[in-house]
This record gives C-alpha cells, sequence and structure tokens, in this order.
C-alpha cells in the first residue's frame, strides 16, 4: 500500500527538521522524552558526576547520567561517530557496561540498561545484565594481571602505536 500524499509530506518533513540546521537539537529533545530526567551532563548542561567504585577499581563520567521514572539510573554515551548498521560498536558496548557497573557498586541498584547515542541522535540500547556484569569482571581481571608478552610488536605496528615509548614490547 503506498502511503497518502500528507503522510509522506510529513515524513519527509520530519526528516528535512533532522536533517536541518536544528536538527541536532530536535534529536536531544526526542532522546530526552525516551531515556528519563537528566540528573548528570559531561558538556555543561548539568554538573557531571565521577563514578568512583573503590571495589571494582574503576572511575568514569559518562556523558549523561539519566533517572528514569521509577528512580533507577542509566549512562548515556554519545559518539560523534554513526551508528553500525545493528547494535553498537564493541569497545561502546563494553564501555557502557563498565558505567553500568559503576552506576550498580555506587547507587546500590543495577541499572536495567546504558544507552549509546550515535550521530543524529540515534540511540542503541546496551541491556546491563548477568552477561554484561561477568564481561565487565572479566575485562577488570584480565586488566590487572601481568602482562604475559602475548604481544606480537613488529615495525609496522609499533611504528605507529601511541603507547610505543612506554612499552616493553616494542619492535627493535
Amino acid at each position: 500500500m503506498t502511503p497518502s500524499l500528507p503522510w509522506t509530506a510529513v515524513a519527509l518533513l520530519g526528516g528535512a527538521l533532522l536533517l536541518g540546521i536544528g536538527g541536532w537539537a530536535l534529536a536531544r529533545i526526542v532522546r530526552a522524552r525516551s531515556s528519563g530526567a537528566m540528573l548528570a551532563a559531561d558538556d555543561g548542561r548539568a554538573a557531571p558526576v565521577d563514578l568512583v567504585s573503590d571495589r571494582l577499581g574503576l572511575v568514569g563520567r559518562p556523558d549523561e547520567i539519566r533517572r528514569l521514572r521509577d528512580g533507577r539510573l542509566v549512562p548515556v554515551e554519545i559518539k560523534s561517530r554513526t551508528a553500525p548498521a545493528s547494535g553498537v560498536f564493541p569497545s561502546h558496548r563494553v564501555q557502557v557496561e563498565a558505567y553500568c557497573a559503576l552506576l550498580e557498586s555506587t547507587d546500590g541498584r543495577p541499572p536495567p540498561y546504558g544507552i549509546v547515542v550515535y550521530q543524529g541522535g540515534v540511540q542503541r540500547v546496551v541491556p546491563w545484565n548477568s552477561v554484561a556484569r561477568n564481561e565487565v569482571l572479566r575485562l577488570l581481571e584480565t586488566l590487572r594481571a601481568p602482562y604475559d608478552g602475548r604481544a606480537t610488536p613488529s615495525p609496522g605496528k609499533c611504528r605507529g602505536c601511541r603507547w610505543r615509548d612506554g612499552c616493553d614490547a616494542r619492535a627493535g
């Protein structure tokens, strides 16, 4: 079935608004309504909040923290790149999961999820559950383990590496 002309015009106008000068502001309004009340922001719109967990040995500052209607807190991470076709990039997922772990540790209640917002206001939900919690704990354990020499240095890799000056595995 072909949409009627008025519906098509409304859809085109909505798309034009999202792509226009005020598009980012409109996307922020839509995001704010669907993600709860903003409590903290790292961009000057509200006071930022550093989350610190001695138990986890982890510190972080989400771009935003929002309070849902039921009182639970949700971390929001805003990225400047375009969204993948589906889901979130693995590094973004782990970052938001770490913020969820920090919120759970500091607030005492687990968030239901975290949010990654990509360019143009595209939102992706990152569930916070036992699988995500175990992933964060496993990664923290790996990071705390002594370096085991598994790196395979090469002149090509090492030349462009930002850790080159302090790395004990660098090539030649």
